[in-house]
């Protein structure tokens, strides 16, 4: 089902089947009543007693890990001196999958709808916590770029 609305998505954007207007209506829609319904009702309606936390703690540091492997190699790998920006930047994109689009139905499949909750439960950690090191890291690169430009 997943697929088969990514790629009706996908042709009707590609055969213009919505106006400017209309994608950004939907966009809307989508960002701010559905994707937070379909959240509310995931973690309204998991029994938290079934929750794996050891399982969710593992995921949230493998997903660290690789960030911060990412951050390091991306800042030794280059000569760049916005190195610290462009790492953040790297890891940022290593981390960030389409958990909930593509996870859901394959985690569904292999494992049962108990584990593809556990999705629902570590985007936050990506959101809140990975995304912001990031950012932080390409702030922290901006404000050093202007330092030495006022100098």
């Amino acid at each position: 089902q997943t697929t088969a609305i990514i790629l009706l998505g996908f042709f009707s954007r590609l055969f213009g089947a919505f106006g400017e207007k209309d994608l950004a209506g939907l966009n809307k829609f989508l960002c701010l009543v559905s994707l937070p319904a379909v959240f509310f009702l995931s973690l309204a309606t998991l029994d938290w007693g079934e929750v794996s936390f050891l399982l969710l703690f593992s995921l949230c540091i493998a997903k660290t890990i690789v960030y911060f492997l990412t951050s390091v190699v991306a800042y030794f790998g280059t000569s760049d001196p916005e190195a610290i920006g462009i790492s953040g930047l790297y890891a940022i994109f290593t981390t960030k999958s389409n958990d909930i689009a593509m996870g859901v139905p394959i985690v569904t499949a292999i494992w049962g709808k108990r584990y593809a909750s556990y999705l629902y439960l570590f985007s936050p950690y990506q959101l809140l916590v990975i995304n912001l090191i990031g950012f932080v890291q390409m702030e922290y690169n901006l404000e050093k770029k202007e330092c030495i430009s006022r100098e």
